[in-house]
């Protein structure tokens, strides 16, 4: 972290399942330095200013809760159905092993850079996976929130079939809330804040 000041978490939430068929409604991004929550009906719009704006920020790491499966090539999927150039660039890694099967179109789990002008402006660690052991072995079940909870971090949870229920106000804090979570977790991961966790 000495190196790399810059930590920035990213969670999206989406109407379904399928990027090809359903759509992005808000995505969060994370630092104490600078953060943003924006959701917006025009889809295309939502796409182009949250990379506008990561690309406006000082060079850093990009962390997610399985965003090398779920987030980022969701995002480039919907970029690609909005005709919108996309500055996340995946690469298939078999290193990553998917919990659920790859989203429709994709193959399994992707190394992620965010390049602007030629230049890579943040890389991006998966901290789901760093927990995954860690989980197993405290009898945790692997998931962001069940996590985030054992270590202390209160987290929003809601009834994930009822997302549609939620005003834009409460899915803006849910998805606050999972991404500041996130970083949380990756930063205690990170400088070692915690002996209790992954190694």
């Amino acid at each position: 972290m000495k190196d790399l000041p810059y930590l920035y978490a990213l969670d999206i939430e989406t109407t379904g399942l399928n990027p090809w068929k359903n759509h992005v409604t808000t995505i969060s991004i994370y630092s104490p330095q600078a953060s943003i929550v924006l959701e917006d009906t025009n889809e295309k719009r939502l796409l182009n200013n949250i990379q506008e704006w990561l690309c406006s920020q000082p060079k850093g790491l990009m962390c997610s809760w399985n965003g090398a499966i779920f987030d980022f090539p969701w995002l480039q999927a919907r970029m690609k159905v909005n005709q919108v150039s996309c500055k996340f660039i995946l690469e298939l890694d078999p290193t990553i092993v998917p919990k659920y099967p790859p989203l429709p179109g994709f193959k399994g789990g992707y190394s992620v850079v965010v390049v602007d002008k030629d230049e890579i402006q943040h890389t991006h660690i998966d901290t789901a996976f760093s927990y995954q052991a860690w989980s197993e072995k405290n009898g945790i079940h692997w998931g962001l929130k069940p996590v985030a909870k054992a270590n202390g971090i209160k987290i929003i949870e809601v009834d994930r079939t009822k997302m549609d229920k939620l005003t834009i106000p409460e899915r803006m804090s849910y998805n606050l809330s999972d991404v500041v979570a996130t970083w949380e977790l990756t930063y205690r991961l990170l400088n070692k804040k915690d002996t209790n966790l992954p190694t």
